[in-house]
């Protein structure tokens, strides 16, 4: 297991922003699960996201509590919604800067969902992933960012 240093827990780095919501990744620490997701964000100041957006018709892997945002033009996904902002790409494994996120999982034994960008694939249970990013988000207003 990798312990990184006191300093890097809890770094954010700014994403984007899609329809009214700016999305962060935030250095979670310890296995990737729901739990740790939630509290990595919760931490940040932050709300968690699911893998479906809410928006909609987009509830089949989404979950009370997670971040809802999107529009009828926005993907379902919260991945490839984010992956098309960010690199163009509607296959999130394509996308660089998303490697190793995850978001809560609605399905399984608790572990977070995210993406590899090496391995070029999702990843559908994060408990064998230790230390890695949380994609949080927070809703903005017309005067910045709302807590």
């Amino acid at each position: 297991v990798i312990a990184w240093p006191e300093s890097s827990q809890g770094v954010q780095e700014y994403l984007t922003t899609v329809d009214g919501v700016a999305f962060y990744k935030v250095r979670a620490t310890g296995t990737m699960t729901n739990a740790n997701v939630m509290n990595a964000c919760a931490t940040a100041g932050m709300g968690y996201l699911c893998n479906d957006s809410g928006f909609g018709p987009c509830t089949n892997f989404w979950y009370p509590g997670c971040v809802r945002f999107g529009s009828r033009d926005t993907s379902c996904w919260t991945h490839q919604a984010l992956s098309i902002a960010l690199c163009g790409e509607r296959e999130p494994w394509s996308c660089e800067v998303l490697d190793k996120t995850f978001v809560y999982n609605t399905q399984g034994n608790g572990g977070a969902y995210g993406m590899d960008y090496e391995a070029g694939y999702f990843i559908f249970d994060g408990t064998a992933y230790n230390n890695k990013f949380a994609l949080c988000a927070v809703m903005k207003s017309a005067n910045g960012i709302t807590p």
